[in-house]
């Protein structure tokens, strides 16, 4: 199951706090508004389908039915909870396709972004963006949690989970509805940015900096890689720091600082790798924009 795998993926334990999540009504009633986080109070002048309407809206994709977006924040136990729901839609199929749709887009992005990324490092990649508190990221800065649909009371994990497979849902809704194109511009949009301000060389984590930077400089025609100790202090002592510089001929590629000459090695090592798929940054052709008979971005499913 796609929430099993979502928890399994994810080992935070970060709990957020969210606005008030609706329960089992119909659309076409009143629904209560949430609450404001500075006055306590529920918002005036607020209206679901009016909000449901703005939500779409903020996607730069020609939406053709606002049922779509709706669909995509409801889940099950809000239809299972009212036998005059029974025959609408929730969003656990959905989700599960838009996992599928946005690991494609996402792997897609980083293989072309970075050729000399490793399997490993792609795996980190796109284990950092898929994880939950990156997802919940996400739908809360688009505001799905201010109109997603679920059972009343429910686990703040949970909340988390919820929130995950919303935003899955509603990229598996535009693939559905809008087709692959538009669901790779909501994933570039708005999964691919939660990347911004995070360093990338705290999301990828290379077991053997050292083999891979032999093999990347071995490809270039490059002399292979060399380490020296540049400085100490505190040999022996607890507060030990050790400082080490990685060289390819006469090129200084990186400097790597830790408690040990290991680590610090390390370190070096890893940065002069990922400085170089820095390097390697540039304008790319994905395959997903190719037009043809096996991949018509034209051709809804």
């Amino acid at each position: 199951m796609l929430r099993t795998h979502l928890r399994t993926l994810s080992s935070s334990t970060h709990v957020l706090t969210y606005p008030r999540f609706f329960s089992q009504q119909s659309l076409t009633e009143s629904h209560t508004p949430p609450i404001d986080p500075e006055t306590k109070k529920p918002m005036t002048n607020w209206d679901y389908s009016v909000e449901l309407n703005a939500f779409r809206n903020r996607f730069a994709v020609p939406i053709s039915d606002v049922s779509v977006i709706q669909r995509a924040l409801t889940h099950k136990s809000y239809v299972q909870a009212d036998a005059k729901l029974q025959n609408r839609e929730h969003n656990d199929r959905y989700a599960i396709i838009g996992q599928t749709v946005m690991t494609h887009f996402v792997m897609e992005h980083f293989f072309l972004k970075y050729p000399n990324l490793s399997s490993s490092a792609l795996r980190d990649c796109h284990n950092f963006i898929v994880d939950i508190p990156q997802l919940v990221k996400t739908a809360k800065h688009l505001g799905t949690h201010e109109l997603y649909l679920t059972k009343e009371k429910v686990e703040d994990k949970e909340l988390d989970v919820g929130l995950a497979e919303a935003l899955l849902a509603i990229i598996g809704s535009i693939y559905v509805d809008q087709g692959p194109l538009y669901a790779r511009q909501l994933v570039q949009e708005f999964v691919l940015y939660s990347l911004q301000g995070s360093d990338i060389y705290n999301v990828i984590k290379l077991e053997h900096p050292i083999q891979v930077l032999e093999g990347i400089l071995a490809i270039k025609g490059r002399e292979k890689p060399s380490h020296e100790l540049l400085w100490e202090t505190g040999r022996d002592t607890e507060r030990s720091t050790f400082c080490v510089s990685v060289h390819s001929g006469e090129e200084k590629l990186a400097e790597g600082v830790g408690q040990s000459i290991q680590r610090a090695r390390h370190d070096a090592y890893q940065t002069a790798v990922l400085q170089l798929f820095y390097k390697e940054l540039r304008k790319f052709k994905l395959p997903s924009d190719l037009y043809g008979t096996t991949y018509n971005l034209d051709t809804k499913i």
